[in-house]
């Protein structure tokens, strides 16, 4: 066999070893896998309510869990897409509940949620926005009293303040980041005993209601009216 054919096997081999060191090994370059998303707090919740959560299950879905500590039983649990512009179906169903002290579990697919839980007279409990991982989400609390805020005026309501008699501030809206009151639309807040400013605005920020110095002491309702 001549020196070029010589040559010539060795390189076929050569390059023969090479292909199937690339089969084996995937070929190429090997990505750096993008690093993980930032642990979430559970979205928040607004008017009494808590979330803990952890990375997402196996399978690709995670799980939402209600825990009620809420002196009324939950009737409805509402779990949509961040981006969707309405609620969809209720999860409970027409026959179940999640009564005071029980808990429920939802297992979801792999997407961002937001969370409204109601009672059985549709009022609402609790909400909770931007739930992309395995969260469990506390409803109400031991020791606080029920402030329900009855809408009965034509106005849409999408700040409520519950302010601290003792503090020079508003603070946070009670509603939270994407929560309104519309007429004819009831929501209960679990409030701390002590005395409060109560305060309720449109969706401009131009004040609506005020009620200054109200001691919650028992479960009241605060009714908005034109």
């Amino acid at each position: 066999m001549t020196h070029k054919r010589w040559i010539w096997v060795l390189l076929s081999l050569v390059l023969l070893l090479s292909l199937a060191c690339n089969f084996v090994t995937g070929g190429g370059e090997t990505e750096t896998p993008p690093p993980p998303p930032p642990p979430v707090s559970g979205g928040g919740s607004s008017g009494g309510g808590g979330s803990t959560g952890s990375g997402g299950s196996a399978g690709g879905g995670f799980t939402i869990t209600i825990v009620n500590q809420a002196p009324m039983d939950a009737c409805y649990v509402f779990i949509s897409p961040s981006d969707s512009e309405s609620w969809m179906d209720d999860w409970l169903g027409d026959d179940e509940t999640i009564a005071t002290g029980a808990s429920r579990s939802f297992n979801v697919p792999q997407d961002t949620f937001d969370v409204m839980v109601r009672d059985c007279n549709g009022a609402a409990m609790a909400a909770f926005w931007n739930i992309d991982h395995d969260a469990t989400l506390t409803v109400g609390k031991p020791g606080a009293h029920v402030l329900t805020v009855v809408n009965d005026s034509t106005t849409e309501v999408c700040y409520i303040y519950i302010s601290p008699v003792t503090t020079d501030e508003w603070g946070d809206d009670w509603l939270g980041l994407k929560e309104t009151l519309k007429g004819g639309q009831a929501r209960h807040f679990f409030v701390d005993p002590g005395t409060y400013d109560l305060l309720a605005a449109d969706c401009d920020g131009n004040e609506l209601a005020r009620e200054e110095n109200v001691t919650i002491d028992d479960d009241i309702t605060w009714t908005l009216s034109d």
